[in-house]
This record gives C-alpha cells, sequence and structure tokens, in this order.
C-alpha cells in the first residue's frame, strides 16, 4: 500500500539565495518505524547542476566533470605548519570554513615552531603549473613550473616508503593536507619524481648482500683450508 508521491516545493521566493532542503523520515501510524514507516530513496532536484559542471556521460548513469575540482597536482604559496602526527588540529584547519587548498596547505613538520609560512607575497601566479607527464603505481613524474618559491601539492596518499626528486636530487618529502604528499620547490622549470621504494626492499637487499658475503667468505676459507691439508701432507 506504499508508492512513490512527486511533491513540488515552489522555491521562487527564494531567488538569489541559498537554500537548505531538510529531508525527514516520519514514524508509521503506530509511532515506530519496525513495520510501517516512509523514507526518502534517492532524493534529487530535477533540471538541475551546478554551473561548474558539465555533461560527460547521458547514459543510464549521468556522469558530469566538475570543472571546478583541483587538478592532480598543483602549487600553493602559503602553508600551515603543524606538528607531525597531530591529527586533530589538521582536521581543525582543514575544516575551517575559510580554509582554501587551491592557494594554502597544512604540512605536518617535526618542528612547528613558526605556524603559517609564506613562500610568496602573492596567494597564485598566472603561468604556474604542475603537469604530470607519467603515472604509474610506483613512480609519477611532474613538470613544474613557478614563478615564485611554492609548494607543490600531489592528491595521491603519504605512504612509507615514498620519496621525492627534484631534478634528480632528492628532496624531503611533506605530509600535506592530512593524507597527500608535498614538496618545496624553488622558481623556475622543475622535474619533480614521486618514487615507492618501500623500506622491506632495502631490508632484503641487505640481506641479500650479507649472504652474498658470507658465500664468498665461506669459498675462500675452504679454498684456504685445502691448501693448507696439501701443504701439511
Amino acid at each position: 500500500d506504499r508508492q512513490l508521491d512527486r511533491v513540488e516545493i515552489d522555491l521562487s521566493a527564494y531567488t538569489g539565495q541559498q537554500v537548505t532542503l531538510s529531508l525527514v523520515t516520519t514514524p508509521g501510524p503506530k509511532g515506530d518505524s519496525a513495520y510501517d514507516w516512509a523514507g526518502w530513496v534517492e532524493p534529487q532536484i530535477e533540471n538541475y547542476r551546478e554551473k561548474s559542471f558539465i555533461l560527460v556521460s547521458d547514459g543510464p548513469n549521468k556522469i558530469y566533470e566538475n570543472l571546478n575540482a583541483l587538478p592532480r597536482a598543483w602549487i600553493v604559496h602559503q602553508a600551515l605548519q603543524v606538528k607531525s602526527g597531530n591529527l586533530k588540529t589538521v582536521k581543525k584547519y582543514l575544516s575551517h570554513p575559510n580554509f582554501d587548498p587551491a592557494t594554502t596547505a597544512i604540512i605536518e613538520v617535526d618542528n612547528a615552531s613558526k605556524q603559517m609560512i609564506e613562500y610568496a607575497p602573492k596567494k597564485s601566479y598566472p603561468g604556474e603549473q604542475a603537469i604530470t607527464t607519467a603515472y604509474s603505481a610506483e613512480s609519477v613524474t611532474i613538470e613544474a613550473d613557478l614563478v615564485e618559491p611554492g609548494l607543490m601539492v600531489l592528491a595521491d596518499a603519504m605512504y612509507p616508503g615514498w620519496k621525492v626528486y627534484v631534478d634528480d636530487v632528492e628532496n624531503p618529502i611533506l605530509t600535506t593536507n592530512l593524507f597527500m604528499r608535498g614538496v618545496y620547490l624553488e622558481p623556475g622549470n622543475h622535474t619533480v619524481q614521486f618514487r615507492f621504494v618501500p623500506y622491506l626492499f632495502y631490508i632484503g637487499l641487505a640481506i641479500s648482500g650479507l649472504t652474498a658475503l658470507l658465500t664468498i667468505l665461506i669459498v675462500a676459507y675452504s679454498l684456504t683450508g685445502k691448501k693448507t691439508l696439501r701443504r701439511a701432507a
């Protein structure tokens, strides 16, 4: 005895204003929702979309591209320093209504004595870019062009084993915006490469090296022992 009913709401009186619609599930006639309740199923506002969204696939499931979304890598010129591991403070800054990830980053450092740092007096510079030229599970290469010093943010997960090289020179990698990767860059053109080399790789390499060295010593000792026995005979 249930059916979906279409409800129309006239919002013309709120033209130009931000409107919040609250959808509430109410109990059934028995005062509970155990066997008899009404609820919202896939609520949507028909024929409405933000101007920043363009339709890229009009199939059974519509897919829109968000033109305001940040790219995979971008440049910022302001950073708020937070002591490493202080996730509560990082989340507080990220959730602040005035926080803009396009211009500012939250970075975790061991010594956070200086809270806000500015790499340059402006928040953005025309012509600056960070273009991803190669991407795989264990390596990301980005060509960056900066007008002023800044922080390049890569919207990929930070994880032990990741290293960053700027023009083939290893640089400190920064935990940025809670889970992303960041690296400081000087003005100019740079080739930035993130490489994943897990610690287990180094452990395995060390074990292999020790094993090879031990094998050489055993063989050398064995040959030396045989020569000694021959001379004694």
